[in-house]
């Protein structure tokens, strides 16, 4: 299962790439600013 870091994943970009790799099967790591 392949692994992908997304940093930014709240919205705009990288939400949409987190999006597109879930629904592949890809595991996640986020990272976003609060």
């Amino acid at each position: 299962m392949p692994v992908a870091m997304i940093t930014g994943g709240s919205k705009g970009l990288g939400r949409a790439l987190a999006g597109a790799l879930a629904g592949q099967g890809w595991d996640l790591v986020l990272d976003a600013r609060t």
